[in-house]
């Protein structure tokens, strides 16, 4: 799934997929099941899941209606991480 990051606040134990699709206003579809919900910080409540791009912008404002927000709450890029070049000897 090509998307994006987006990290969230969600008080209480971790959120299902369908628990995450609704606090970011977006169907559960739109999320990727197989990367999951992902606890980025346990202790401030903090979560991460993916979503395909076309519904980013709709997290986004989710998280912008909600009066509650966290500082560290977002939509992030999710870039490919890998080596550049060859190993060196």
């Amino acid at each position: 799934m090509a998307g994006m990051m987006v990290q969230f606040h969600h008080p209480g134990p971790a959120p299902t997929i369908e628990e995450a699709a609704a606090r970011l206003d977006v169907p559960a579809d739109a999320l990727d099941r197989s990367f999951g919900v992902i606890a980025t910080d346990p202790q401030e409540r903090l979560f991460t899941v993916l979503i395909e791009a076309g519904a980013a912008d709709r997290a986004m404002a989710a998280l912008r209606r909600d009066g509650q927000s966290h500082p560290a709450e977002g939509v992030f890029g999710d870039t490919k991480i890998a080596p550049m070049g060859a190993p060196s000897e």
